[in-house]
């Protein structure tokens, strides 16, 4: 669908009903972080389904559940394209070669009704910079960390946040291995080739925000987190969020030189390419606090686009979309543009954000919190239940 996010579903069925639906895809959805209800009810309501399906019907319903979820946004994904997928996975019993003409005859359709960017409008923008640049901010340039720990630590920032134990932070991550990091609704099997995988070393973890698979070597990509306190991003819907919390990376990336530019719904691009994508989470208030915004960036500096197609399933609809032939088109290295190293450019980014925000500061984790994500790392983060949740 538009912003080429992908919607999947797997699909169990007798002669005369649904019997039971997975959802999966790089969208984004708020509320519990095992599975939010909005997707648990909509999956319900699929099985609840007589065959054939009526497309009209099954996209009312799935509208209605997204209507009164008030508190758990589904973004990246509509009524339509979730019948579209469910029709598909019910084609596809009778012969993949018919489920690929169906979606043909859809395709177009389905991308014409789809609605246009969320906008932000100027005065929204400038009360987020008002209050950006009032946001005592501390900048933590991070200690290298294993893949899972960095997935513990960031959910254990934005928890603090909430509750008011932490002010707001920018970190900047540094990886102690090569990872794959997919979205928090993305099936594992869809989305990376883990005999590949094994063979390079390079291992799988999931994170706690929707979006894409991201393929990650050490010293090749620039990863960092925004924890912030939910009133920074007041009044905004999801997708003008994530154009407001994106706007510092775009001036710090213009001033080194990239012609950097935000792409809805969650990419950061350049004229020849993409330079990376955004997540983004919203945790409530807790224990009095103020609630948090988590908002995480990963950009490429030179990434091994062979090994990452090799190591990643891209979706040929997504590239169909996207109107590339090879995922090694798709990646717009850092340093192509910039001619700068990567501690070089990690280094103009703090120095951006120290110069421009008044009250920021340099900083470290503080250790109970490093504390905290170790137990979350050894509890859910590192294990296979948790990564293998959607197989």
């Amino acid at each position: 669908m538009r912003g080429g996010k992908l919607i999947a579903a797997n699909v169990t069925a007798s002669q005369t009903r649904v019997l039971s639906c997975i959802l999966d895809g790089d969208f984004f959805a708020e509320g519990n972080l095992d599975k939010p209800q909005v997707i648990a009810d909509i999956e319900a309501q699929i099985a609840q389904c007589a065959l054939p399906i009526d497309a009209d019907t099954l996209g009312n319903k799935i509208r209605v559940i997204l209507d009164t979820q008030q508190l758990t946004l589904l973004i990246g994904a509509t009524p339509q394209t979730i019948v579209t997928a469910v029709q598909r996975a019910l084609l596809a019993s009778d012969g993949i070669a018919q489920a690929e003409n169906e979606h043909d005859k859809q395709s177009n359709a389905t991308q014409e009704t789809l609605s246009a960017p969320d906008l932000v409008p100027d005065r929204l923008l400038s009360d987020f910079r008002n209050r950006w640049k009032a946001l005592a901010l501390s900048v933590v340039h991070d200690e290298p960390l294993m893949p899972s720990r960095q997935m513990a630590t960031d959910h254990a920032l934005a928890q603090a946040v909430a509750r008011g134990e932490c002010g707001p932070m920018i970190r900047i991550w540094e990886w102690a291995a090569s990872t794959v990091v997919i979205g928090r609704f993305q099936s594992l099997s869809h989305q990376v080739d883990l005999e590949a995988a094994q063979q390079e070393g390079v291992s799988v973890v999931r994170r706690v925000t929707g979006g894409g698979a991201m393929f990650v070597e050490p010293k090749n990509t620039i990863t960092y987190s925004l924890y912030a306190p939910l009133n920074l991003v007041e009044a905004m819907s999801i997708e003008q969020s994530y154009r407001c919390c994106d706007d510092w990376i775009l001036s710090a990336l213009r001033q080194i030189g990239i012609d950097a530019q935000y792409e809805p719904i969650n990419d950061l691009s350049s004229p020849s390419g993409k330079i990376g994508g955004a997540a983004q989470r919203r945790y409530a208030a807790q224990q009095g606090g103020p609630g948090a915004v988590l908002h995480h960036v990963t950009m490429s500096y030179d990434i091994d686009a062979e090994k990452m197609s090799r190591i990643l399933r891209i979706s040929r609809e997504k590239m169909r979309y996207k109107a590339v032939q090879s995922a090694v088109k798709r990646v717009d290295p850092l340093r192509s543009q910039s001619g700068l190293g990567r501690e070089e450019i990690i280094g103009k980014l703090i120095a951006f954000l120290l110069s421009t925000i008044p009250g920021a500061h340099t900083g470290t984790v503080p250790s109970p919190i490093r504390q905290t994500a170790a137990v979350l790392d050894a509890t859910r983060f590192s294990q296979d239940s948790w990564t293998r949740g959607i197989v």
